[in-house]
């Protein structure tokens, strides 16, 4: 119809009628385009507050698999290093408190419940990370993505390099199953033996490098990784509204 106007126009030489059927038409254009952007928009900014659901609910769900591990892993590098201490005592005084033994038993242990967000690598693999509209949450989720292709290789390497002090030295660390109640697992009981430990070259090498590689796994791997998975937590909180919210983890690490 349009067409068959703007042929008797020019057929006519009615410059304003055709002036008046091109913009006509190119207005149709634009509003079209115009509706269909807003509906794309409007599509992506729902499909971006349900993927933030679903990504609060996987980051919850890897936080209950892991808390409990990783609190062990980093609350244990403060007894290995107190062991240390005194076991390389040029004094040789002191004594391995419980808590020390068990450090030095377990400081082979590694190996934390992670897991990637399904959603946000879901989100990358199609090329729609924009569709969350938080810069600082979609730049948070991108560096803990990060922080744990790094944990991952912390964990390869350091299982590499370090040394099973029960298993290498029975005669120094010894090692017994128990169950707790309390935490409702089996446990390891360890007795250490510190006379003949200080008297074993072979097991002061291993201790020293257990130290400094549990060290490095905690600054480079399990701490950034931790520190960005609260951080992470928090501004989903916030963006959700939900009233768990206290402070930023940034400024309280």
């Amino acid at each position: 119809m349009i067409l068959r106007r703007f042929t008797e126009h020019l057929k006519e030489q009615n410059w304003f009628a055709v002036g008046l059927e091109v913009i006509v038409v190119i207005v149709g254009i634009f509003l079209g385009m115009q509706v269909t952007d807003w509906n794309e928009n409007r599509k992506d900014h729902n499909d971006g507050q349900d993927f933030i659901s679903r990504i609060h609910n996987e980051v919850l769900a890897v936080e209950q698999t892991s808390n409990r591990v990783r609190e062990r892993r980093l609350n244990l590098i403060s007894p290995l290093d107190s062991a240390a201490v005194i076991i390389f005592d040029k004094n040789k005084s002191g004594i391995l408190t419980d808590e020390q033994c068990f450090a030095l038993g377990t400081s082979h242990y590694f190996n934390i419940a992670i897991s990637d967000l399904p959603s946000f690598v879901e989100l990358m693999s199609a090329g729609r990370v924009a569709i969350l509209e938080d810069h600082q949450l979609r730049t948070a989720l991108i560096e803990l993505k990060q922080t744990l292709v790094m944990l991952k290789e912390m964990i390869q390497d350091a299982t590499i390099y370090t040394h099973n002090l029960p298993f290498d030295h029975p005669n120094l660390v010894k090692s017994k199953p128990y169950y707790d109640e309390t935490l409702g697992e089996m446990q390891g009981q360890y007795k250490c033996n510190l006379i003949e430990m200080r008297k074993s070259q072979s097991f002061l090498n291993a201790v020293s490098e257990n130290v400094d590689v549990y060290d490095g796994y905690l600054r480079d791997g399990l701490r950034p990784w931790s520190s960005q998975m609260t951080n992470v937590h928090y501004l989903l909180d916030k963006i959700l509204g939900y009233k768990h919210v206290t402070e930023n983890p940034k400024t309280s690490l």
